[in-house]
């Protein structure tokens, strides 16, 4: 399922221009964890990396379906003061609903799906240790400041919804992640849904975003 998702949003996103659809990009910093029976496990820091679609649906909501590609770095602990590292690479595929309370702010929330590129490894933590799962869906929740017509910046946080990694006695562990994420939007087709739409609110999505 999560293949067919993120291969349709790959399709989608690679016809974009053909077809006049707005598209942008995102980067982002990425700093993540385990967490089982209130303890830490398996610290990551890592690169966000893709691209997105917007689709305007009403003055104030805007939904966005976004793939990529997830860059984790795992610090693994082989003995007292000496460390190791592993890399997972994961390809993303989500779906996120943005609601503007003004011009240039944003909250949002949504859910993305997880595929792991990368060959199984073992993490070890001073809590314990596991093998990572390939697979994993997120929620997720966020806001953002939009500087200008086309950048925006904004904080995003998400939690794992399944089990992500087994670390034994403590049970299993679920993801959790903190993301600093840019947006640039490349190319805005001409005449949004929301501009167009009758509203006696205010319009908070302008015509470029």
């Amino acid at each position: 399922m999560l293949r067919s998702v993120f291969l349709g949003l790959m399709v989608s996103l690679i016809s974009a221009p053909a077809i006049g659809q707005s598209f942008g990009l995102l980067a982002g910093i990425r700093h993540g964890d385990m967490r089982a029976a209130g303890l830490n496990f398996a610290p990551s820091n890592g690169l966000a990396l893709g691209a997105f679609i917007p689709f305007y649906m009403t003055n104030r909501i805007v939904l966005r379906a976004e793939c990529g590609v997830l860059v984790d770095g795992y610090d693994q602990v082989k003995e007292e003061k000496e460390y190791s590292s592993a890399t997972m690479v994961s390809a993303s595929a989500g779906l996120v609903g943005r609601f503007y309370m003004s011009r240039s702010f944003s909250i949002s929330t949504g859910l993305e799906l997880r595929l792991g590129l990368s060959e199984p490894f073992v993490v070890q933590s001073p809590g314990g240790e596991g093998i990572p799962e390939r697979t994993d869906y997120t929620l997720m929740f966020g806001s953002a400041y939009r500087f200008n017509k086309r950048f925006e910046l904004g904080l995003r946080y998400g939690q794992g919804l399944r089990p992500a990694m087994d670390t034994g006695i403590y049970g299993p562990a679920k993801r959790r992640s903190f993301t600093v994420m840019a947006s640039y939007l490349l190319k805005n087709k001409p005449k949004p849904l929301a501009k167009r739409r009758r509203c006696r609110i205010p319009l908070a999505t302008a015509p470029n975003y």
